[in-house]
């Protein structure tokens, strides 16, 4: 039997019955509703200028199936670099502005809002913003 309760601290008790035996574990309540945590990045991948990304979840949160999700702004004139995924995998999902996906193949093409960027695992790809507006995005780095 396990039975959890929720102490004014802000820290829940699990108490675990096996047997004649029983034990506490103490462990951190994390907040249901929060700001993001947002993080500023200078030449991210070998990319021009800076990214913001609000990190939605941290890794921790992501049980072992992903290193980031986060919203992501691009200034004008700013990228992220071409780098590859070595077993985990980043879409991209368009939200505001406009910009230029480059694929594994180098081609670019030009993403608006709607537009789903995706690469197959252990391919690459880079993000740029050579439009005058912010260019606002979704990302999520999962594994394979």
């Amino acid at each position: 039997m396990e039975i959890s309760l929720q102490a004014l601290a802000g820290v829940c008790y699990t108490v675990t019955e096996a047997g004649k035996t029983a034990k506490i574990k103490k462990k951190e309540v994390r907040e249901m509703v929060r700001k993001a945590d947002v993080k500023v990045l200078e030449g991210l991948r070998g990319g021009k200028g800076q990214v913001e990304l609000h990190h939605i979840v941290s890794q921790e949160e992501l049980n072992g199936h992903g290193s980031m999700y986060a919203m992501g702004i691009l200034k004008p004139g700013c990228s992220i670099g071409y780098h590859q995924h070595v077993g985990n995998t980043e879409p991209y999902f368009i939200l505001k502005g406009k910009g230029v996906f480059v694929d594994n193949d180098r081609s670019r093409t030009e993403v608006g809002p709607g537009d789903v960027c995706y690469i197959e695992v252990g391919q690459s790809h880079a993000l740029e913003n050579n439009s005058d507006e912010d260019l606002v995005f979704m990302a999520l780095v999962y594994n394979a």
